[in-house]
Parts: C-alpha cells; sequence; structure tokens
C-alpha cells in the first residue's frame, strides 16, 4: 500500500509539473532548451510511475526510488512555483515615481541574472531526474502508457439523491426495532436510557443511526434532537460544548468553563426531552464517561424520557456507557451486497445477461460490509463490458486473504481518473474524521492549491462541483446536509475512507501544515 500511495501522488505531482512547464513564461530566451528537457524527463517519469503504481508490494529498492522521486519532484514543484510568481509580478505595471525610473535602467541585468537562475534551477532539476530516470530502468520499471486519456466520468453529472445518498439495504428490520425502543424510552422513569449500536467499520452503523434519526426527527418524538460526531478523542468539555453548539449556536463563545456550557444547557434544554447521538465513540474510561460526561449532561436537565445513543466499533465501548439495549450489526447477506451493488451499477435497470453471475462473485469479496458493496458499485458504473468486470475480479479481488475494504477503497481511488482529482481527494483528508465538510468551502481551499484546472467549458468553480459529484458518486464522501431546496451542502468522509486518503496525502507532505479548520 504504501508504494501504491506514494506513486499515486507522484502521479498528480508530476503531470502538475508537465503542465506548469509547458507555460509560455517558461519558454522565454535561454530557457526553451531546458525546459522542453524537463517536459520530456517528466514525461518518462509518468511512464515509469503507471507501472510502479501496479506494485501491490514492491521491494525497498523501488520505495527507495520513489522516496528519491519524491524529493526531486517537491524541489521542482517549488522552483517553478517561484517562476511563476516572478513571471506574475512582471505582469503588474504599477505607477513608478521618477527616482525609481531612473534606478530601472539597471532592470535588464536584474531580469538577465534571473533568467540565468531560472536555467541553472531547471538544469539542476534535469540531471536529478536523469539520475531517477536511469535508476527506475535499471531496477526494471517500464515505461508505461496510461491505458486511457484521462476524462471526467459521466458520474459527475449526477446530482440527485438517488445516485448520491447512501443505498439502504439488508437493515429495515433492525431500524424499526431501534426506533421502537427508542420510542418507549420518552414514557421511561429514567432520566436518560443510553443505547449502542455495535459493529466493524464499513457495516453502516452511521448510516442506519441516520435513519433512524431522520424517523423520530420527522415523527418530532424528542423536543430536541442531537448529533455529535465523537471519534478517538473523548473530551467532555468538548463534546458538551459540540452539543450546545447544535441546540443553540449563538450562544457558544470560544472560552467557555464546564460549568458555563451547563448553565446554559440547562436554560436551552428547560422542560424537553432530547435524543442525542453520539457517533463514532471509542471512550473505554468509565470515569471520564460517568463523571466528566453523563453527570454534566444529567445536571442540565431533570426532565424524563432522554434517549443516548452510542455509535462504536467496540463491545467494551458499549459496557462503558452502560447501554440498556444493544444492538450489534452483523454482515449483509452477499445477496443484499449484491443488490447494492446493482442499484449502484445499473440504477433502476435491468442488469445485462452475463453481469449477473460475475457481480455475485464479487459481491461475496465485500464480506457482508454495505460500504464496500456502494463503493465497488461506484466502479463499476463506469466499467460497460462484462470483460471489465471479469478483470476486476480477478486481478483486484481474486486473492482469498487480505483485508479486500482497503483494497476495494483503493480500486476507486486507482479509477478516480484525472490526476487532479485524486490530489482534491487525499486533500479532503486534512479535516479531522466526522468533519462536516461544506461543499462550497471545499472547492474555494482546491482553487485555493491549485488543483482545479479550467477548459473552454468549465471555469474552477464548475470543475470542483463535478468533483465533489464524482467523489459522492463512488461514496468517497457522503452526504451530511442538504439545503431547503435538496442540494447538497455539507460532505462527509467515513472513517475508513479518511485512512486512506490521509495515507496517501501523507506520503508527500505533514497534512497539518495545511489543515485549514
Amino acid at each position: 500500500m504504501e508504494g501504491e500511495a506514494v506513486a499515486a501522488v507522484l502521479q498528480v505531482v508530476v503531470q502538475n509539473l508537465i503542465d506548469q512547464a509547458k507555460n509560455d513564461y517558461l519558454l522565454v530566451r535561454g530557457l526553451k532548451k531546458e525546459t522542453t528537457k524537463l517536459n520530456g524527463r517528466l514525461g518518462t517519469l509518468q511512464k515509469f510511475l503507471n507501472d510502479a503504481e501496479k506494485h501491490t508490494n514492491p521491494g525497498d529498492a523501488v520505495k527507495s526510488w520513489l522516496k528519491k522521486l519524491e524529493n526531486a519532484a517537491f524541489d521542482a514543484d517549488n522552483a517553478l512555483d517561484e517562476f511563476s510568481y516572478h513571471h506574475l509580478c512582471k505582469q503588474i505595471k504599477p505607477i513608478i515615481p521618477m527616482k525609481q525610473k531612473v534606478l530601472s535602467c539597471f532592470s535588464p541585468c536584474v531580469n538577465l541574472s534571473r533568467s540565468r537562475n531560472m536555467a541553472l534551477s531547471i538544469q539542476e532539476i534535469n540531471e536529478d531526474l536523469e539520475v531517477i530516470n536511469k535508476e527506475a530502468a535499471d531496477l526494471g520499471l517500464k515505461e508505461m502508457l496510461a491505458t486511457n486519456e484521462p476524462t471526467l466520468p459521466d458520474a459527475a453529472r449526477e446530482t440527485d439523491s438517488s445516485t448520491l445518498d447512501p443505498i439502504f439495504i439488508g437493515r429495515d428490520k433492525v431500524m424499526s426495532e431501534i426506533v421502537e425502543k427508542l420510542t418507549d424510552c420518552i414514557t421511561s422513569d429514567e432520566c436518560v436510557s443510553v443505547h449502542a449500536i455495535v459493529g466493524m467499520g464499513g457495516l453502516g452503523k452511521t448510516t442506519l443511526t441516520r435513519k433512524v434519526f431522520n424517523i423520530l426527527q420527522e415523527k418530532n418524538q424528542f423536543g430536541s434532537h442531537i448529533w455529535v460526531h465523537v471519534s478517538q478523542i473523548f473530551e467532555p468539555i468538548v463534546l458538551l460544548k459540540k452539543i450546545l453548539k447544535e441546540l443553540a449556536p449563538q450562544k457558544v463563545e470560544a472560552e467557555m468553563s464546564k460549568q458555563d456550557i451547563t448553565k446554559i444547557l440547562k436554560e436551552v434544554l428547560k422542560d424537553k426531552t432530547y435524543l442525542l447521538i453520539l457517533d463514532d465513540t471509542w471512550n473505554e474510561d468509565l470515569p471520564t464517561w460517568e463523571e466528566g460526561f453523563i453527570d454534566s449532561l444529567l445536571g442540565a436537565t431533570s426532565t424524563r424520557g432522554n434517549a443516548i445513543v452510542v455509535t462504536t466499533r467496540k463491545k467494551e465501548v458499549a459496557s462503558t456507557v452502560g447501554a440498556l439495549h444493544e444492538h450489534e450489526l452483523e454482515g449483509l447477506s452477499n445477496e443484499d451486497c449484491w443488490s447494492i451493488i446493482k442499484e449502484k451499477t445499473f440504477e433502476k435497470e435491468d442488469v445485462p445477461l452475463g453481469f449477473e453471475a460475475i457481480g455475485t462473485e464479487i459481491a461475496e469479496k465485500c464480506q457482508g460490509l454495505p460500504l464496500a458493496a456502494r463503493v465497488v458499485g461506484g466502479v463499476l458504473h463506469d466499467k460497460k463490458s462484462e470483460e471489465e468486470w471479469r478483470s476486476i475480479k480477478e486481478n483486484w479481488l481474486s486473492q482469498d486473504e487480505g483485508n479486500y475494504i482497503t483494497k476495494i477503497l483503493k480500486l476507486s481511488f486507482d479509477n478516480l481518473s484525472l490526476p487532479s482529482l485524486k490530489k482534491c481527494f487525499a486533500y479532503c483528508s486534512v479535516f479531522p474524521k466526522g468533519h462536516r465538510i461544506k461543499r462550497q468551502e471545499l472547492i474555494e481551499y482546491w482553487m485555493g492549491e491549485g488543483f482545479l484546472v479550467t477548459d473552454e467549458n468549465n471555469d474552477m468553480e464548475h470543475v470542483g462541483d463535478k468533483f465533489i459529484n464524482v467523489l459522492l458518486h463512488n461514496s468517497l464522501l457522503q452526504i451530511a446536509e442538504r439545503d431547503n431546496y435538496g442540494n447538497v451542502e455539507s460532505c462527509v468522509m467515513h472513517d475508513l475512507v479518511h485512512d486512506l486518503a490521509y495515507s496517501i496525502l501523507g506520503c508527500s507532505q505533514d497534512a497539518s501544515d495545511i489543515v485549514p479548520v
């Protein structure tokens, strides 16, 4: 995985360098010869990377080569960024005072010196890349052309809820049971009843809980409905503040003590019942749960009939929170997984003859995980022939051992046709797990990083909008909120997908340097 991830990131970087080196500002006197060499060597590197990315378990020598290429590529990226900055400065013509006009007679010397320095820098980069290309050939890497010219998939145009929202199959019975149990809580003598939904990553705990939450919200069963993502760091004061932000965002201040938060919660929750979802909980420390969190929450209201639902991967967490009811999710049947794949791939159309047998075998590799079925369905949506389906089954999912969800997620990443789209996907991991990523803000961040390339038909914002639709369609992003008109307002990334994106981004840089939140 490590070698594949590095190769995938470097493909994006090298492609960006190729695009950047084609700009006219580098084709000035004294630079054309070196720039032509740079383009040629970057093109050769791209072909070597096409081969390196297919090495599932690259040896130490290939990993070392990728590391050298990584350093050289980012040195080149920094150099070209500097050249781009000077080029833009030259295009700006401010009003110059007379004294500076006199001094400007010396500027040709300055410009000549800068061009010479630029040429020398590119020459050094070319020398490094020549060595790296030779080493790649010595390692046995082949110059492989990409099989197809990268284009944006048709899924970019699909924005309706049936193609973007998670497909809900095989959980109707357990959903009804949980809704019934939570409805019973309203008439309970207990101040708060705790329920736990337990299952491994990818089983659909959050999707199931979201369905339950929406049903109870529509029925207006509780006075307040609160959803909080917890993740691995369980800090009571942070959680209480998140709860307050859901209930009364205007009352949240930067610096607040636990007493301040509890006092305002008491005002907001007065005479109201609440349903609180604590999604993705990992805390097993009983004192932190009881003394740090529950006691403070109980102190905020004396109303009976409240309910807390905890989703977790660990049974120990269900014991820690003292769950009155524990719902342990099992994997879906192979038939249910195939139903998800069919709906994701063919939507409402009939399955063509010949695809059924291959599809059912692929469904078995999903190991009962609805996330895996949705993701592989997104990949198969763009594959129109039996040969392509059979190739995925045999070349990607043929091994009997290993973590198939990781392989399926990696397959979906590799299936992103544009290098810039891969980079945009990896960038999403700079947000914390569970963070609701505002659609418009994400597009603006991508624009600021220079990931979005325009063409004659699309401006950067339109390209970013298409990218989000592709990631949603492939279940690499999931819908968190819609506006009043049904448009996607914010997205969230599943933890397992986040791990993949972070591993890819982490191969090239320290993600903490660019966290925008």
